[in-house]
């Protein structure tokens, strides 16, 4: 499959002429250089891919048209492949913006870290040997990190089915999710858990044809860019999302151009704002979403308190579920947007802590504002889809808790915690990628909450189930998860509160939330 370019730039000197009109590209600011790798990888013994040669010669076309210095590289072994990646990040030193882009085979080893396969690997190579001879995604964000360049961008088009998938026992497709530094954005061809299409019949891969299509729309900040992709690769997919994750620090274009008739005097360079705060980043613009193939579960649990038994057999459409709580950063935009105050956050909280002291109608609020704003529909998860995503969905290894049997490998919780949240995604994922499922923050679901509803709800609606009656005047709404000061954090405890309920020494409170998207 394919591409991955993102190139940054606020111009380039190229005149085209039309009619009467034409388009001047403007100055680049401070003459930013700007510095690419591209690496297409096709010809796998066994597993040959269709369209990485022909998405990453359309990569390397598009970024030198666009200012870019390009190094390009295709169908090559593990040697040469750190050999390119050693020259770049040298050479990186000398250039403000940095690009990598890969297209070809990846994978997730069974210890969550993403693997850029060479042509070394072979039907017959195990994932011991595969390790060796793929190219660790988490060191080539670091060595861009150290050349120090201003801009580094990373396009991952390598979440194909993995031919190997058997080396995970878990069943794992795709590829994991990654915390680059401040700086960075990586841009996946789709979300966590999921594999891209690689469109074979066609000249490029999906996900490429549509990033192409963006790229050189002329004043298209970055933003909007790998928004527009996500949304027209989802619309042609039907289930492929693409994932981004990472903060920029300034505003980027791929081509800034302004419109003059005849070719007048030259346009001066704009000026230049300020930093864009963080809460303002691209990975604001989507959630980083995980697909939730639909399927079967035993809810609940016979062991546990009233309110979670009876184990009831349920059915569940497909949906995505973000990977992640809803950070103080995402819903600090949506309230300068919607000009909302602010919920009062503890002293320890940063942008990347869950947003908590959130009543359900904040939550709600929020949800509507992410459907306007991203085109897709967005809501809470109703409790049934919280919990069979936080017990790994389809590729459920039926642990006690969101990903493993020892609770201190994936949760915040009483005992470690330190008698408060901490950031998102700082231990392990469960089986579908998703994070801080068990403990950190509680979570908000759509339900109303009965503590009879499993015996009588259930029994009778087993497909897609959700309370929607308000049974009793004083019926509140549920929450799942437990946080960073429970000690029960099983996958079907449940708990409830008032759909206002907030508290303004906000320490002492613990609930937020994560949304799901189920259509455009």
């Amino acid at each position: 499959m394919r591409l991955i370019y993102l190139a940054l730039f606020y111009c380039i000197s190229v005149y085209a002429c039309c009619a009467q009109r034409a388009f001047k590209t403007l100055e680049t600011p401070n003459n930013e250089r700007r510095l690419a790798l591209v690496i297409g990888n096709a010809a796998y013994s066994g597993n040959a891919l269709a369209n990485p040669i022909n998405d990453a010669r359309a990569v390397r076309d598009a970024l030198r048209r666009l200012g870019f210095t390009v190094q390009y590289y295709e169908n090559v072994g593990k040697t040469n492949m750190e050999e390119a990646l050693i020259q770049f990040t040298k050479d990186l030193n000398r250039h403000n913006v940095g690009l990598f882009y890969f297209a070809g085979h990846g994978f997730e080893s069974k210890d969550k870290v993403n693997y850029l396969m060479s042509t070394d690997i072979t039907s017959s190579t195990n994932e011991v040997l595969a390790k060796e001879k793929s190219l660790n995604l988490d060191a080539v964000i670091e060595s861009m990190r150290i050349a120090n360049s201003h801009t580094n961008l990373l396009v991952i088009d390598a979440c194909r089915n993995n031919p190997f998938r058997a080396w995970n026992r878990d069943g794992t497709q795709g590829l994991a999710t990654v915390s680059p530094p401040a700086g960075t954005v990586v841009f996946f061809a789709s979300s966590p858990g999921q594999t891209a299409d690689d469109n074979r019949g066609g000249k490029n891969g999906l996900f490429t044809e549509e990033f192409l299509q963006q790229l050189e729309t002329p004043n298209l900040e970055l933003t909007q860019v790998l928004k527009n992709t996500g949304r027209a690769v989802y619309r042609r997919s039907g289930n492929q999302l693409p994932a981004i994750t990472g903060t920029l620090l300034d505003d980027f274009y791929f081509t800034h151009t302004a419109i003059t008739n005849n070719m007048p005097e030259p346009v001066p360079t704009p000026k230049r704002e300020e930093p864009a705060p963080k809460s303002q980043s691209a990975d604001m613009e989507l959630h980083q979403m995980v697909y939730v193939e639909g399927g079967s579960f035993m809810m609940g649990d016979n062991n546990g308190l009233d309110a979670e038994k009876p184990v009831t057999k349920i059915r569940l459409s497909s949906f995505r579920i973000s990977a992640h709580e809803t950070t103080v950063a995402q819903f600090r935009r949506y309230c300068e947007e919607s000009s909302r105050t602010m919920p009062q956050q503890p002293d320890w909280s940063s942008d990347d802590h869950p947003v908590i002291n959130v009543s359900w109608d904040d939550a709600m609020g929020y949800c509507e504002w992410l459907t306007r704003k991203t085109g897709l529909k967005h809501r809470l998860p109703t409790e049934a889809e919280w919990e069979y995503a936080a017990r790994g969905g389809k590729k459920s290894l039926n642990t006690q808790y969101a990903g493993s049997s020892a609770l201190d490998d994936v949760g915040w919780y009483k005992n470690n915690s330190q008698s408060k949240a901490h950031p998102v995604g700082k231990k392990r994922p469960n089986e579908l990628g998703l994070y801080d499922m068990s403990g950190n923050a509680r979570e908000w679901c759509s339900d109303w909450y009965y503590s009879l509803w499993p015996r009588f709800h259930l029994q009778y609606h087993k497909k897609n189930p959700v309370n929607t009656e308000k049974v009793f005047e004083w019926s509140m709404h549920s929450l799942r998860g437990g946080s960073w000061y429970c000690h029960d954090l099983r996958l079907s405890d449940r708990y409830y509160n008032n759909e206002a309920y907030k508290y303004e020494k906000s320490n002492n409170v613990d609930i937020g939330f994560r949304v799901v998207a189920t259509s455009l």
